[in-house]
């Protein structure tokens, strides 16, 4: 240092030596865990309110106000079996009434083939990201042989790409000692070092309804994904597919009574 003045100095400046990285593994991990949760809640919330709005529950034109006239239509014409112009509001409010139904499975049918598209996509985005996991391990690892704090931009960028993952499923990381991570869905892996086991997206008929899971590619095992947004998308399949059966039994129910009506009548 050289003195300028009584007491003041001048100095030559500091020289940087290197870089620490500082990131707390717990902190990051309860983070990307509650990206998931808060990822897969928005998700379900949306579809949700799309099945209201196939039944329009809140409104007058709907299956249950339909229903409850046509039941009504019944009891009518139970009084006077041989009036023809009760005959035919039974006849055009059950008309209406199976148009309803039709629209509202054609409506939840729409949402299962947007859902199961939306899996397609998500999946192959999530498969992406994992690679991209596995491939900055390897340059991490490759990077700490160099000058320290060499790899910090590597892991930063790694542990960007892990949230990005975060947002799709649900995941956990395993530090491994020498600057790589593995990550785990549920005790499944996905990423091992280097490795990365792929996830895929397949679609079969479950009980007649399109059901579309996510597996991964190195076995064909099915990944227990309950998070993010891939879990979301999966359980609003699931709720989707459940309310068109309950819609299917409900009409069956309908067709089997309307028959036994018919069947038991007597004369015109």
């Amino acid at each position: 240092d050289q003195a300028i003045n009584p007491g003041v100095t001048l100095g030559t400046g500091v020289d940087l030596s290197s870089v620490q990285r500082q990131a707390d593994e717990a902190l990051d991990s309860r983070l990307n865990s509650s990206i998931s949760d808060n990822q897969a809640a928005t998700i379900n919330q949306q579809w949700a309110s799309s099945v209201e709005s196939v039944f329009n529950a809140l409104g007058t034109d709907n299956i249950s106000t339909s229903l409850n006239t046509f039941l009504n239509d019944w009891s009518n014409l139970a009084n006077s079996p041989s009036d023809s112009s009760l005959r035919q509001v039974v006849v055009q409010d059950g008309s209406t009434l199976s148009q309803q139904f039709n629209n509202a499975a054609g409506g939840l049918q729409g949402l299962q083939g947007n859902i199961n598209e939306q899996i397609t996509s998500l999946a192959s985005s999530a498969n992406q990201l994992a690679q991209q996991i596995a491939t900055l391990n390897g340059q991490i690892a490759t990077s700490n042989n160099g000058p320290a704090g060499s790899s910090n931009a590597l892991l930063d960028q790694r542990d960007a790409v892990v949230k990005q993952l975060s947002n799709l499923i649900n995941v956990q990381t395993v530090n491994q000692g020498n600057g790589q991570v593995n990550v785990y869905v549920g005790t499944e892996p996905l990423v091992l070092g280097t490795q990365s086991m792929g996830l895929t997206a397949k679609t079969q008929s479950t009980n007649g309804q399109p059901t579309t899971s996510i597996a991964f590619q190195s076995d064909g095992s099915t990944a227990p994904i309950d998070s993010g947004q891939i879990g979301g998308l999966l359980a609003s399949q699931d709720q989707v597919n459940s309310v068109l059966g309950q819609l299917n039994t409900l009409a069956g129910g309908l067709i089997s009574g309307v028959n036994s009506l018919h069947a038991s009548g007597q004369g015109t």
